[in-house]
């Protein structure tokens, strides 16, 4: 992860007879020093994010949400059980939307307080959540649903791929939301849940949509192949979540 100051992050995680398992964050300067490093309670496999006063937002495999600052020091933490399918993401006011393998989706103020929690069940929300402009988010599930959740964490909808785990979804400006399948279709879900179209890929899509600024829907296949698909859809919906990943001003000395 690329934080405020050009520094990097990243996480390291090993086991030794002499030290037992040793699990840190280290950032590193441009020259490739260590700045800090930052004992945790277990491996962090997930990306960082970053909030726009250049704190650090990372979750560990046992469930635990850490917030650290520029230095490394810890600002606060969650304990929200199990362990995160993906990278928690930060917008508006820093707060942070994370989802974790126990299926709950949280939104959580830049304090770490619990606005709200979604539910599926016993299934795992693995996919990072997309928010869109009104913010309501978006995940899928191991249930092979995709769920639209409000932005005070009520179910809008919910809607059911026949077979196959679905990707991250991609949500349009015109409302409308596109989810990868590994049953080799990609699927067209309108602003009300309900299925505008599907359509038949040579291989299973890996990988969120991506929707071009000139409207349309592009997807990644299994088979190497890249699958562009024309609609009407206005490009991408835009949406103050996530927060911007800072740019590098020059590249680093030793990456």
């Amino acid at each position: 992860t690329l934080l405020a100051d050009d520094s990097v992050l990243v996480s390291s995680s090993y086991q030794s007879a002499a030290r037992g398992r040793a699990n840190s964050l280290l950032a590193f300067d441009r020259d490739g020093a260590v700045l800090w490093t930052k004992t945790l309670d277990d491996s962090v496999f997930e990306p960082p994010s970053v909030c726009s006063d250049g704190s650090i937002v990372a979750g560990t495999d046992r469930g635990a949400l850490v917030k650290l600052a520029v230095d490394g020091t810890t600002l606060c933490t969650a304990e929200l059980g199990l362990g995160f399918a993906s990278s928690p993401i930060v917008g508006i006011d820093d707060e942070v939307i994370t989802s974790t393998y126990s299926g709950r989706l949280y939104c959580l103020s830049s304090s770490f307080e619990i606005r709200w929690a979604f539910s599926i069940g016993e299934h795992c929300i693995y996919s990072e959540a997309v928010v869109d402009a009104d913010g309501t988010v978006y995940v899928s599930a191991s249930n092979r649903r995709t769920y639209a959740i409000s932005r005070s964490g009520a179910l809008v909808w919910r809607f059911a791929k026949p077979l196959g785990l679905g990707s991250a979804p991609a949500v349009a400006r015109s409302g409308m939301v596109y989810v990868g399948s590994r049953d080799h279709h990609l699927y067209a879900i309108d602003p009300s849940g309900y299925l505008e179209w599907v359509m038949r890929t040579d291989g299973a899509v890996v990988g969120s949509p991506a929707i071009p600024a000139s409207g349309g829907v592009v997807s990644c296949l299994a088979t190497g192949e890249v699958a562009w698909f024309e609609d009407d859809n206005l490009g991408v919906s835009p949406s103050p979540w996530p927060l911007p990943t800072p740019a590098p001003a020059r590249p680093c000395a030793w990456c």
